[in-house]
């Protein structure tokens, strides 16, 4: 979702969810462990973790395009670390 205000300036907001299968519900919940000190918020961005069964659910809300981008591209560089090493 991308969320547009206009007034006296120009304030792009978004967020994205990503989602990730696990071939187990106890690989899912280590994952969320090795990655839990990415998990939080600061003045431009804010995202949460969940586990729902064998998958990992990633919700990230960003106030402008480029800590949302940023934010995304760090969580897809860890995802892409787990699905490594699960292989």
């Amino acid at each position: 979702m991308i969320q547009k205000e206009i007034g006296s300036g120009l304030t792009l907001k978004g967020s994205i969810k990503l989602t990730m299968d696990f071939s187990s519900q106890k690989s899912a919940k280590d994952a969320l462990l090795a990655m839990k000190k990415e998990v939080g918020e600061s003045k431009r961005f804010s995202s949460k973790i969940k586990i729902e069964g064998k998958k990992m659910i990633i919700m990230i809300n960003g106030e402008d395009p480029v800590s949302l981008r940023a934010t995304v591209n760090s969580y897809l560089r860890y995802l892409s670390l787990v699905n490594d090493l699960e292989k």
